[in-house]
């Protein structure tokens, strides 16, 4: 056994390791930042969803009514209308719509819609 140093094989091997580390790490960079960026999306589209829904809670039970797409709210870049469902004389099913920026089949769309369904109940008296 030889203790003056490292062979050249085992330099060798050790590079190769180090290697395929290194490039282990740069090929999910590319991934990681797609995920970044759709969380970031997800969160702007969440927020808009939000914000109408606070505007519908903020309306009187009775005047809840539709929104249709060409009188849609703009909330940051994306649209949102509903559709309101009455289910019982106290209760209202409303679905909210979006379209914005998205992700459709693993690929950015700037036209993506969603939906997201709520209800609404008469305050009690």
């Amino acid at each position: 056994m030889n203790r003056d140093g490292f062979s050249l094989i085992e330099v060798l091997i050790g590079l190769i390791i180090l290697t395929m580390g290194v490039l282990a790490l740069a090929s999910s960079t590319g991934y990681i930042s797609t995920q970044v960026h759709a969380a970031d999306v997800r969160t702007e589209r969440s927020t808009a969803y939000g914000a109408a829904a606070e505007e519908l809670r903020a309306m009187d039970f009775d005047s809840v009514q539709d929104v249709t797409y060409a009188n849609a709210r703009v909330v940051s870049r994306y649209k949102v209308w509903w559709n309101v469902d009455s289910l019982r004389w106290a209760l209202k099913n409303v679905t909210l719509y979006s379209e914005g920026p998205g992700y459709v089949g693993g690929r950015l769309a700037q036209d993506a819609r969603d939906s997201i369904s709520m209800r609404i109940a008469r305050p009690y008296p």
